[in-house]
């Protein structure tokens, strides 16, 4: 029990608690460190007598932790003239917490003077398997308040009611479809980490190399998408509230947008998407078929050489931005395994090139790359010093040397060799301030009824005064999915000749999380805000 008593106006109110028991699992850091450059010693005798095992775990397992916990809940509130009692009953959605059902006012006599009724549903949610799960809880489960009552001595109830976003259902609590701010994207399926900046080690070199964590490779890390989806971030929010005279407010969202960021770093801000950003795209196919002995083309080849056909198509790179992304993909089934059974892949098959002029002087930036199977490579800020920043011209090789007819699969086989081109550039229409989506979202606009009449609304407006290009929103943190560390191992062996041979080993590391830190929170939690929002009335005459 606590007591409060007020002097003013002599008046003791006591609060009384009853215990509820909650059993609670916190969920291990899913990390993976990236090793950036490495240092080691020996030191002591030279005739040790085993090898040391002196690499240091990089990745160790850490277990989740489950624990048993209280949670004092209000049972009643006695001042000098009344009680207030509290009721409770088991929550579906977790099996040990409760959920706030009845406040019950009475007078010392124990006669009702009111009631306080909360009716609640459940969302259903889906099932997204990679996530973790916790046993205390009902994945398929989500506590929603449908409506709240308040009632008189004589049992007379006003209803106040709410309606959700419900058209899209959402996965599980630790779902890992969720956006970089923690808000549902839709992305199932999506268990890995962020494709965000990186070092890794150059073995060769030891040197560090800066790279996103998708140049690492699937064999070794896999990608998550972790962008806002605007389509599904509102899910389960809160789409009106109906009063007991018959009012209703309506509530439209949208995404956050932001223009600026309060914090800058020098790489983190790279996923914040840029609205002011073109895509383009480039497409060479070169088709064909084989019958018997004979190859035929859709297409006219550019040159021949000896045995090789050769076709180019001109690319206008000019205007790609090397602080974002190009992609190349090549494949081709102009392959000797497509024909024949018997024919040697040397005989027949099909390489991409992409060359430049420069003064005059014809160069290659890439040189008859095989193209049997499918290929992608991606370029970045990090590896796309050597792409020419003009016009290029894409080169496909086809080079047959004889063989075909006996031993084909069929009469009649058809070929394609073909390579797509896929980049961005900056929107000439547009500054260099972005647009970028900030996580969550904002009221667009609050529409108002009255026994269920259209009566008028509030529209928001979040756009710069002095450029509407833009929106006013400054964003003032940004989620943070790595940090620096030092991993180290010291390894001691005994030696023949007496005394020990000392091994330290030390390596420096990027952590890479799947969840991100919220960096900076100078801002009491908020992680936007809005430097002008116009506000206007509209009503059925004018909409």
């Amino acid at each position: 029990m606590n007591n409060f008593f007020y002097n003013a106006l002599r008046v003791n109110i006591d609060f009384y608690y009853i215990t509820n028991n909650i059993l609670k699992r916190e969920l291990a850091a899913q990390t993976k460190n990236i090793v950036y450059q490495t240092f080691s010693s020996a030191v002591g005798c030279n005739d040790p007598i085993s090898t040391p095992v002196v690499d240091p775990d990089l990745d160790p397992q850490d277990a989740d932790i489950q624990y048993e916990s209280k949670e004092a809940l209000l049972d009643k509130i006695i001042t000098s003239d009344a009680i207030i009692s509290f009721e409770y009953s088991n929550r579906l959605d977790f099996v040990d917490l409760k959920r706030l059902d009845k406040i019950i006012i009475k007078d010392k006599s124990g006669h009702l003077i009111a009631e306080k009724r909360f009716n609640y549903e459940y969302f259903q949610s889906l099932i997204d398997l990679p996530a973790p799960s916790d046993p205390t809880e009902d994945k398929t489960k989500r506590l929603k308040l449908l409506s709240y009552q308040e009632c008189d001595r004589d049992g007379k109830c006003t209803t106040t009611s709410f309606e959700y976003y419900e058209q899209n259902k959402m996965t599980q609590r630790l779902s890992y479809a969720t956006d970089h701010w923690g808000y549902f994207n839709n992305k199932t399926n999506n268990k890995g980490f962020p494709n965000v900046p990186i070092k890794y080690q150059d073995t060769s070199t030891n040197t560090p190399v800066k790279a996103f964590a998708s140049d690492l490779g699937t064999g070794i890390i896999q990608i998550a998408d972790k962008n806002v989806n605007p389509d599904y971030v509102q899910t389960f929010s809160l789409k009106s509230i109906t009063y007991p005279e018959g009012g209703k407010n309506e509530f439209i969202y949208e995404p956050n947008t932001a223009s600026s960021l309060l914090y800058r770093p020098d790489e983190e801000h790279y996923f914040l998407a840029k609205n002011n950003i073109i895509k383009r795209d480039f497409f060479f196919s070169v088709t064909g078929s084989v019958t018997g002995e004979d190859i035929n083309y859709g297409i006219p080849p550019n040159s021949s050489i000896n045995n090789t056909k050769i076709f180019i198509k001109e690319i206008d790179l000019t205007n790609y931005n090397k602080q974002l992304n190009l992609k190349i993909t090549r494949s081709s089934t102009f392959k000797a395994s497509t024909f024949s059974n018997y024919l040697d892949s040397s005989y027949l098959y099909a390489e991409m090139s992409v060359f430049y002029y420069e003064n005059g002087v014809k160069k290659y930036w890439i040189v008859d790359s095989p193209m049997n199977v499918q290929t992608v490579i991606n370029f970045n800020q990090y590896n796309n010093s050597n792409i020419p920043l003009q016009k290029v011209y894409v080169e496909i090789k086809h080079t047959y040397w004889g063989g075909l007819g006996s031993g084909n699969i069929s009469n009649y086989m058809y070929f394609y060799s073909q390579v797509s081109f896929n980049w961005e550039e900056n929107n000439p229409n547009l500054s260099d301030d972005p647009i970028i989506y900030a996580g969550g979202i904002r009221i667009k606009e609050i529409k108002q009824y009255d026994n269920g009449q259209y009566k008028y609304s509030t529209k928001y407006i979040y756009k710069k005064a002095e450029n509407p290009q833009f929106s006013s929103g400054v964003l003032f943190n940004i989620p943070m999915y790595t940090k620096n560390k030092r991993i180290g191992k010291v390894d001691e062996i005994s030696c023949y000749s007496g005394g020990h041979r000392t091994y330290k080993i030390a390596k420096n590391a990027i952590e890479l999380s799947t969840r991100p830190v919220i960096a900076g929170m100078r801002t009491q939690g908020r992680t936007i805000g809005y430097t002008n929002v116009e506000v206007i009335k509209t009503d059925i005459n004018n909409p």
